[in-house]
């Protein structure tokens, strides 16, 4: 095992798995978690929605665990379990009181190296996903969003939707899975990570670290290699709008619009999530006021920046009538228009400095935020930040700059639109010279 850092406590098993231990004295509870470095990026095109599948089964039974038994072990404790699938990374995580500090670990522990992916229980949850996948199909603020990826990535893993399609997953055999779990399903590049009432003395911190390295210590001989992702559709650079619209039958119409934002690999991005935070991250933010507050044109509006190792995408979620439709997509240019072009700085620009940054903090009074934030962060970057660290980068942010790196940002880039409603292509066809912004 190599040296332990400081601040909060970093080291690596033998077999590759990273640990971050950060004691939040005062605390009555505790978050712990497993990041794995796999999501539906990894996928190749036969196996869309395998890692959320993997995901769901872990929770099906071990060697001496059935699915019952691993729910009953932290909910008969007051504690919550759970788990999560994204592009590029899966999360088991459990959080609970801090009296129960070693039982949790053994539920993890026994879930990653030990599910066994029984058949039936396998041909059981293979019927859960399918009514997952039919919930979000009808679920239309959520639905845009796999469209609007798909529209724009194209046929690629990270267009394909993360929970696969009702066609891939019905012929989904337990071999396959199972077959995937063991390819992308080991320690090294994995982290375990904990926050919350973790120790009292230097004997429990003791006792701690031992526990973890005699549960999580195994090496799982992985059943073969990992594919390699596959390339990403590079977008072309023409300053028009991409647009597509998904006829369905709905009391509203859907629309995400977007432009290309910043990779998780780019090094000062902080201009990016305030710019975000003043658009659309408030109910005091611009797009919020203006085509909520001001018009009424909307009850859901909010900007977001969706950010992928090599990629990154900034866009406007919008839900109104298709009425309001062409209404709402102008005043968002214009807004926009507004914003980037002005000369003087709106004094609500630095508000949202201030804003982010308090938002962030508060956040970090999670347990769970803080141990999801450390393993991240370490798994994309090698290393954790400091609360400390992030807000200052924050605070330093300057609204001239903020402007021109955005407009220096989106020159000549495509713009993208995805509808879900009652609005025809060519329909939508027809804003591709009308909504765009002056840069």
């Amino acid at each position: 095992m190599k040296p332990a850092e400081k601040n909060p406590e970093i080291f690596v098993l033998d077999n590759g798995l990273a640990v971050i231990l950060e004691n939040l004295p005062g605390r009555m509870s505790v978050a712990m978690g497993l990041w794995l470095p796999v999501g539906s990026r990894n996928e190749i095109k036969k196996q869309s929605g395998y890692a959320h599948f993997t995901e769901h089964m872990l929770f099906k039974g071990t060697g001496k665990r059935s699915y019952l038994d691993i729910s009953r072990e932290v909910d008969k404790r007051g504690g919550n379990i759970n788990a999560s699938t994204s592009k590029e990374v899966t999360n088991y995580y459990i959080h609970i009181s801090s009296r129960y500090i070693q039982e949790s670990l053994d539920v993890l522990s026994d879930m990653f190296f030990s599910s066994v992916f029984d058949a039936k229980e396998f041909e059981t949850e293979k019927k859960v996903i399918l009514e997952e996948i039919k919930m979000t199909e009808d679920t239309p603020d959520d639905f845009i969003f796999d469209l609007f990826f798909a529209d724009y990535y194209g046929d690629t893993p990270m267009g394909r939707s993360i929970g696969g399609t009702i066609k891939g997953i019905s012929r989904t055999s337990r071999d396959d899975l199972y077959d995937f779990y063991c390819r992308y399903y080991d320690t090294r590049g994995a982290v375990l990570s904990m926050a919350g009432s973790l120790w009292n003395s230097d004997s429990e911190k003791k006792d701690l670290i031992k526990s973890i390295e005699k549960l999580f210590g195994d090496e799982r001989e992985r059943c073969g290699d990992k594919y390699p992702p596959e390339t990403q559709v590079v977008q072309e650079k023409s300053g028009q709008i991409v647009a597509f619209a998904h006829e369905k039958d709905l009391e509203q119409l859907h629309f995400v619009w977007a432009l290309p934002g910043l990779p998780l690999s780019a090094s000062g991005d902080e201009f990016m999530k305030v710019f975000t935070h003043y658009m659309g991250g408030s109910m005091s933010s611009r797009l919020v006021q203006k085509l909520r507050e001001e018009n009424g044109l909307c009850y859901s509006v909010g900007a977001f920046h969706s950010q992928s190792l090599d990629d990154g995408i900034w866009g406007v979620y919008v839900g109104t009538s298709a009425k309001n439709f062409p209404f709402s997509m102008e005043l968002l240019t214009e807004e926009m228009d507004r914003i980037l072009s002005s000369k003087e700085r709106e004094a609500s620009m630095e508000e949202s400095i201030s804003g982010i940054a308090g938002n962030f903090a508060l956040s970090m009074e999670s347990s769970y935020r803080v141990a999801s934030f450390n393993a991240k962060n370490y798994l994309f970057f090698g290393k954790t930040f400091s609360l400390r660290e992030i807000v200052s980068r924050l605070e330093m942010q300057n609204p001239e700059e903020i402007i021109r790196k955005v407009r220096d940002l989106w020159k000549d880039k495509n713009y993208h639109l995805t509808s879900l409603g009652n609005y025809s292509q060519k329909k939508i066809s027809g804003l591709r010279k009308k909504y765009t912004i002056s840069l």
